[in-house]
């Protein structure tokens, strides 16, 4: 008795399959290949030969169709690679070999990172359609929008991060231990990690504790061991970035605060120019100076921020953000008190 075939029509498209794809117009140069011939060639079902035709597109750019010739007379659409093109697929189908899982997730992240910064357009959606078999990229691998210019782990931090990335691609909890900078010895409780991001050249990790139904944020300098431990659910709630991203980096307070400060017109051109003014309403001034509104939920990073400025800026409201500014500054002119001035 044969051996019953397969029923592989609802699977995706593997690794293998693409390479088995891409060989077979390797060894076919020059000829017009349809979606059914490649089905039968590569002996798979209808449904998957129509994705594997559309992976292929992304996978393989130098693949000629014939489009034009398909609209006129309704013909089937073929696809074919040409001799001159021969080098550049097998160096395609080099690349489709020799991405490991941990290569995709990187990428993701990276291409992510990319995106957040609106610098190039259609390029990150057309790489992310390139790596559209990855499994990672439908699991939730969120790193967060940061004004960090780098990513950087501090301590034994870095051995834990495939850990991590392997729970989110798996949707894992895992046990975390982490000593916090309050505590005496390092505690052990149970996350759903979410995303990884960077904020003052830290990298943190962003997770769901079930226990508590909120969100933690763990350096990942300080954690001190992770066991990937069972299944997890993670509301959809607690994954939407648009309750956990603020101007001034990752969410720390539970109120929103409207912050109006006064910039003097020297430092004006190139806060203008932040990326903080996209989420900013900015008012001019004749003098070149600007009024900065903008809402945050990360009191302290905004509060660095002014301070940061010296005397090219000043707060204006809140009062209770201008008190604590105030209150800053007289201790650091205590701290300078008696100091010679030179």
């Amino acid at each position: 008795m044969s051996e019953k075939k397969r029923d592989d029509s609802k699977e995706g498209v593997s690794e293998k399959l693409l390479q088995q794809a891409v060989s077979y117009f390797i060894y076919h140069p020059d000829v017009w290949i349809s979606r059914n011939q490649m089905q039968k060639a590569l002996d798979i079902g209808k449904t998957q030969a129509c994705r594997l035709y559309k992976s292929l597109t992304y996978y393989l750019p130098c693949l000629e169709s014939n489009e034009e010739e398909r609209n006129a007379d309704n013909s089937p659409l073929k696809y074919r690679l040409t001799s001159d093109s021969l080098k550049r697929a097998e160096k395609e189908l080099y690349q489709i070999s020799s991405l490991t899982n941990e290569d995709r997730t990187i990428l993701t992240i990276l291409m992510d990172m990319a995106e957040s910064t609106g610098l190039y357009g259609d390029m990150i959606n057309r790489l992310k359609e390139h790596l559209s078999l990855s499994r990672f990229a439908s699991k939730g691998i969120i790193p967060m929008v940061s004004y960090s210019p780098d990513m950087q782990l501090g301590g034994e931090g870095q051995q834990f991060v495939p850990d991590i990335l392997k729970a989110i691609d798996q949707s894992k909890s895992v046990w975390i231990t982490y000593k916090a900078p309050w505590s005496e010895e390092p505690k052990k409780y149970t996350i759903n990690p979410i995303g990884i991001f960077s904020q003052n050249d830290i990298l943190y990790l962003l997770s769901y504790n079930p226990y508590f139904n909120h969100t933690m944020v763990h350096a990942f300098s300080r954690i001190r061991n992770i066991e990937i431990f069972e299944d997890a659910v993670t509301p959809d709630e607690f994954k939407d970035l648009s309750q956990i991203i603020d101007p001034f980096g990752i969410v720390t307070d539970d109120e929103p605060i409207t912050v109006k400060v006064w910039i003097d017109p020297d430092q004006a051109i190139f806060e203008k120019e932040s990326a903080r003014s996209k989420n900013a309403h900015i008012t001019e001034n004749e003098d070149g100076s600007i009024i900065m509104t903008v809402q945050t939920r990360n009191r302290y990073a905004c509060k660095k921020w002014i301070l940061s400025l010296g005397c090219q800026a000043k707060c204006l409201e809140p009062i209770v953000l201008v008190d604590e500014i105030k209150r800053e500054l007289i201790k650091i002119n205590c701290q300078y008190k008696g100091k010679n001035e030179n």
